[in-house]
């Protein structure tokens, strides 16, 4: 029910301090943990307030939210299923580190035996949940901040909730009677607390349906009510609360065609809470959330910002790009829809393996269940090579998806993004992007995962949320963030950016994106990116095309600023302007020109191009001024054997209406317009 990579060992040592301890927030905490910080629940006579709308209940017999008895029958009369194969073989492997070494604790491990007694009847794992039961009913207290270290709360809440439901009919009086008031009295207690009562005003998650512990304590909030249903009394109005809640997370999902805190947590906070609830709900009332448009939404997303390494995905803002958000999430489309090329898709990400309890658990969950029924895929029925996240203001880039499948190993690849900075997770990366090719990655966006020059100093927590930790404008040092606004001053959250105009011809993509709002409390006038991708077979030696960025910076005042490029690579300079970014067989050669306009725009002063350290590229105004304009050509090539391969070069010709961009077979005008920036010259394809 969740994945592997949360150990329980956390939790085991927080219970063990636990042990014998008062109620959270009565009396002195446990060792290491501030008393101030651990939250105050009320007492247990307390009412809550629930929202909520009126559903039809069929509150249905045990198990209810981690299988169907249909399924479990199905997989207990078919062991040879791949998916009873898989669950059994977790149970026996966990079980054998279990009885082989005291010390083995594996997050799924319980879950695992649970599932392994059903479909087998071996006492042996029944013995093992028995023994587990006197950890799992002693929970570590809820703390204020920060947020995530409540993980294993929930966590926890997941597995001895799991358990319960899914071994009700199994265990005995006396076992039951040890867990159901732990599961009432102190998780579905506090859970509902939380997600009611406390703090709204000052905890941001609570009202913001954009968040992932919003998802997450509203989703296990709602599956433990559920699991309790039959004797708790405001276990329907707690899951109806939570439903509602959920809701508001679903449409803003769709509003905006993805999720402000990014693709890494689509698996993780939809994928392991989320969806477990709604299948919950479905199951027990007359709803069906997967007929909603953001379920919809979200199989784009996954799918356009999958590389095409097959491994990593397009990540922006607080964590490192990883595979199983993509890959587990169309495990899940393909499961929830019953359109096996999603399940393909998936085990071509390799997400299996990570996942080896997580997918097979939640597909015994589908087991019974009418699915949805195919999506139309336009972005895989009718070709093309690019896609516009509206709301979101992501926008995407690749080539080769219908030649060689959504996942070519000589595709090329660009993501980027416009929308919010400042929010969430914190990062000011408007105007960020990703660039892969030849199934390496060229243009990474590290933001939290980012080089040891981002965490140079870990007292400048700054310096991985801030520009320096990703592709696009800096300020000075690039530590720009005034860390006192956040985040209590909603002065502090950025103007959205966005994607002003979209134009594809026969010859390249255009898109203009505004994000002057990326530095919410500096002097930043007007920041305009423009990319322009020219497509396979224009240029004569670009395979894969060629990228043109070029953006127009306009401050109040005069201030020094950069524009910085990060690769998971090394970077040679080959001469000012030119410069080469190496990754495994790839390269992406760098051309530049990069101007600063005078007042009175008769003279432009030259800036300067350096390599920043081995895996980061930056081109700085020589001082502070107040505007400047700046042309970056990229052009990946295949370079098995460095040097050998020589990338076609451009000329750059200023002219009175702008910039001319040549090669030998092609040219094009740029032409810097007073709302758009530059774009490319009307009269030229």
């Amino acid at each position: 029910m969740y994945g592997s990579r949360f150990l329980l060992v956390s939790i085991i040592i927080l219970s063990m301090l636990l042990t014998g301890c008062p109620q959270p927030g009565e009396g002195p905490g446990p060792p290491g943990i501030d008393p101030e910080n651990i939250l105050a629940i009320p007492p247990l006579d307390t009412e809550f307030v629930y929202e909520g709308e009126a559903l039809n209940w069929n509150t249905v017999d045990h198990p209810r939210i981690m299988a169907r008895p249909e399924g479990i029958e199905f997989l207990k009369n078919n062991p040879d299923d791949q998916i009873a194969r898989t669950l059994i073989s977790a149970a026996e492997m966990n079980r054998d580190l279990a009885m082989s070494d005291p010390n083995f604790m594996e997050a799924t491990a319980p879950l695992s035996w649970a599932w392994g007694y059903v479909l087998t009847g071996d006492p042996t794992y029944l013995e093992l949940i028995r023994g587990i039961i006197p950890i799992l009913v002693q929970f570590p207290p809820i703390v204020k901040v920060p947020e995530g270290a409540n993980i294993p709360f929930l966590q926890q809440a997941l597995a001895l909730g799991g358990i319960y439901d899914l071994l009700y009919h199994d265990l005995s009086e006396s076992e039951l009677a040890q867990i159901e008031p732990v599961l009432r009295d102190t998780v579905f207690h506090t859970l509902a607390y939380k997600v009611t009562e406390y703090d709204r005003d000052i905890n941001f998650w609570a009202n913001d349906p954009d968040t992932n512990y919003y998802v997450t304590f509203h989703s296990t909030a709602g599956l433990v009510a559920i699991a309790l249903g039959d004797v708790e009394p405001d276990a329907t109005a707690l899951a109806e609360h939570c439903w509602l809640r959920i809701k508001d997370s679903m449409h803003a999902f769709s509003s905006e065609n993805g999720w402000r805190e990014g693709l890494t947590y689509l698996d993780f906070c939809w994928g392991q809470f989320a969806c477990y609830f709604l299948l919950a709900m479905e199951r027990s009332t007359d709803l069906k959330p997967y007929d909603d448009p953001w379920f919809t939404a979200s199989i784009p997303w996954a799918l356009w910002g999958a590389l095409p390494d097959y491994e990593t995905i397009a990540c922006f803002g607080d964590n490192e790009p990883e595979n199983y958000s993509v890959g587990s999430w169309l495990y899940r489309v393909g499961v929830l829809t019953g359109d096996v090329s999603y399940i393909r898709q998936a085990q071509m990400s390799a997400i299996t393996n990570e996942m080896a309890l997580d997918l097979p658990v939640f597909h015994a969950m589908c087991i019974g269940r009418e699915t949805s029924g195919p999506v139309f895929n336009r972005f895989l029925d009718n070709p093309t090579i690019t896609r516009h996240m509206p709301g979101l203001e992501w926008g995407y880039i690749r080539t080769g998806a219908y030649s060689r499948g959504w996942y070519g190993e000589n595709d090329f690849y660009l993501a980027f993004k416009s929308g919010i900075s400042g929010y969430d997770h914190n990062h000011l990366d408007q105007g960020s992007m990703i660039l892969a090719a030849y199934s390496e990655i060229l243009l990474s966006d590290p933001g939290r995962g980012g080089p040891d020059l981002i965490r140079q100093d870990p007292a400048l927590n700054c310096l991985f949320e801030a520009g320096l930790g990703h592709n696009t404008l800096i300020v000075n040092d690039g530590c720009y963030m005034d860390l006192a606004l956040f985040p209590d001053n909603p002065d502090y959250f950025a103007d959205p950016g966005t994607i002003t105009s979209i134009t594809e011809t026969d010859n390249f993509v255009q898109y203009t994106t505004n994000n002057s709002g990326l530095y919410p409390t500096e002097p930043l006038v007007d920041f305009r990116r423009t990319f322009i991708y020219i497509k396979p077979g224009i240029i004569e030696g670009a395979e894969l095309g060629a990228l043109v960025i070029a953006d127009r910076v306009e401050f109040s005042e005069e201030i020094e600023h950069s524009f910085l490029f990060h690769t998971p690579g090394e970077v040679e300079m080959i001469e000012t302007g030119l410069s080469r970014l190496v990754n495994g067989s790839a390269r992406l050669d760098y051309y530049g020109d990069c101007t600063v306009p005078t007042t009175d725009q008769s003279e432009r002063q030259e800036t300067t191009w350096d390599i920043r350290d081995s895996t980061c590229y930056y081109r700085s105004t020589d001082g502070p001024v107040r505007a400047s304009d700046w042309v970056h050509v990229l052009i990946p090539v295949p370079d098995p054997d460095p040097g050998t391969i020589e990338s076609p070069a451009p000329n750059f010709e200023r002219t009175i209406m702008g910039m001319v961009i040549a090669w030998d077979d092609y040219n094009f005008t740029l032409m810097l317009k007073p709302v758009d920036g530059w774009v490319v010259g009307t009269n030229t394809d």
